[in-house]
């Protein structure tokens, strides 16, 4: 970008360097674990890895310990309410799992960021919303759900 140069009369010019602004994505990472003896340091880590190669500014990590069956989880209601106020550009999960366990909760949540021009990256799946392939999403679930039956049957 070229220099402005600025001045009042009588003073000498002022020369105001243009920025860019930041071309790195702000992102959000969800991570979600079933029960209290599970840790979401694995998907932390795997994520924050990811948000690295790919250059993404972290700038907030939500956390639900909780199963994925709820609908209503704090972590997820307050990313979804930071996403309202286009606080982030990219959500970075590490499964589809972890946002939800039915295939609709699942295409609720993934419509509500994309029509707020939100992208969506899951890690195990290699899906990225933003790509020229990533806009289809097959409804057939994708979910397993092993970890979460698990800890239901311990407790």
């Amino acid at each position: 970008m070229a220099d402005k140069k600025l001045s009042l009369p009588g003073a000498p010019p002022k020369t105001e360097i243009a920025t860019k602004p930041s071309s790195a994505k702000r992102a959000a990472i969800y991570t979600r674990v079933s029960c209290s003896d599970q840790h979401p340091e694995t998907q932390l880590y795997d994520l924050r890895e990811l948000a690295k190669q790919r250059r993404y500014e972290i700038l907030h990590e939500y956390t639900d310990t909780i199963s994925g069956s709820k609908s209503k989880r704090p972590g997820l209601d307050q990313l979804l309410a930071d996403a309202r106020r286009h606080r982030f550009d990219i959500v970075l999960v590490a499964a589809f799992d972890r946002v939800a366990r039915s295939v609709r909760h699942f295409l609720e949540v993934l419509d509500e960021l994309n029509h707020m021009g939100i992208e969506f990256v899951s890690f195990r799946e290699n899906i990225d919303t933003g790509g020229p392939l990533g806009r289809a999403v097959d409804e057939e679930s994708p979910f397993g759900g092993a970890p979460d039956r698990a800890c239901a049957a311990k407790h």
